[in-house]
């Protein structure tokens, strides 16, 4: 496993996080401990959760919302690794069945209380604001969670889902107004080009890299947690052989959200070097992600042990610079 670190967190982070989103819901509690189990045996020490994580299942671990939180919290005090574990956890994402918005003081405070009685812990490792609300000047939205920051409640505060026009007008608000800044960003992102740089699912644009963004990464720095880093699995082993075309996707959601012909060249590209490495394309994806030339995170979301040691084990594969620009097929991001 490789390591890297985030500004504001003290502790090593794995390359590859692990993505929680169905823990507590589809996957059962007592699953969920084996998947966690596996994931700091093979090295793991990042997670990413959610407030919002199970409020589409009522029968969950949690009866909804903190579903995900639960189960890691409950997890994290069974074997007491609060002090090697960074969970990321987020808040103000609007409500999941009325769209109302959430991105106000009152219920971002609820929220983070909520999150930190769940994750049974006084300080939360790194708080990503789940979304965005242009329409909110981006230093009236840092202050609402500085007093949380100050008051050690939050260690390191990120953004999920917000352009870089908005993370630049975040960063500019907290050098000038000395508020929290974002040690980093979360978006969809994957070695899959996405054919929309915005999905718009219901109240919230889910927003996927784009070589714009990718040009404003590399020229700050600034890191970046990708989810859907797995491509909803466009590279799984299963669909080797089969007839991948741009034009004809096994998949139709894959086909809705990663037909392009770039995707498939990088598809082919992949699976031609995992032949070399005798590894999977799924690995190869992973790792051309932790090549980058900032610190990128990406977060595996797995439903089975199996699954867990193929996206962990990618975090061993050492591309070399030309192997990295060969299978990007002369595109960024």
């Amino acid at each position: 496993m490789k390591y890297a670190q985030l500004p504001d967190i003290e502790k090593q982070l794995s390359v590859i996080c692990l993505g929680t989103g169905g823990y507590g819901s589809e996957i059962s509690p007592s699953d969920s401990f084996k998947l966690l189990d596996r994931f700091v045996e093979l090295g793991g020490t990042f997670m990413d959760t959610a407030h919002v994580y199970g409020a589409w299942d009522s029968s969950g671990y949690n009866g909804g919302y903190g579903n995900s939180e639960k189960v890691i919290g409950e997890w994290l005090k069974k074997t007491a690794m609060h002090n090697k574990i960074t969970v990321g956890t987020k808040g103000a994402h609007p409500d999941l069945d009325t769209g109302v918005p959430r991105m106000n003081a009152k219920d971002i405070n609820t929220h983070i209380s909520q999150s930190l009685e769940r994750l049974k812990t006084d300080a939360i490792d790194l708080y990503w604001l789940h979304t965005d609300d242009p329409a909110i000047p981006a230093a009236e939205i840092l202050g609402m969670i500085a007093e949380h920051v100050a008051a050690g409640r939050l260690n390191a505060i990120g953004c999920s889902n917000w352009s870089v026009q908005r993370q630049q007008e975040a960063t500019d608000a907290a050098a000038e107004l000395a508020l929290p800044a974002f040690v980093a960003s979360q978006v969809g992102w994957s070695f899959a080009r996405a054919t929309s740089p915005v999905y718009s699912p219901g109240y919230v644009d889910m927003r996927y890299m784009d070589p714009d963004m990718h040009r404003y990464h590399v020229r700050t720095g600034i890191p970046v947690a990708a989810y859907s880093a797995q491509a909803c699995g466009y590279f799984a082993q299963k669909y080797d052989g089969l007839d991948f075309t741009s034009s004809d996707v096994p998949n139709p959601a894959l086909a809705a959200r990663y037909g392009n012909d770039l995707t498939y060249h990088r598809r082919e590209a992949a699976v031609e070097l995992a032949r070399q490495f005798g590894c999977t394309a799924n690995q190869i994806a992973l790792a051309w992600m932790t090549h980058q030339p900032f610190p990128a995170f990406p977060i595996a979301g797995v439903n089975s042990l199996q699954k867990m040691d193929d996206a962990i084990k990618a975090a061993d594969i050492q591309l070399t610079d030309d192997q990295f620009n060969e299978l990007a097929c002369g595109q960024e991001g």
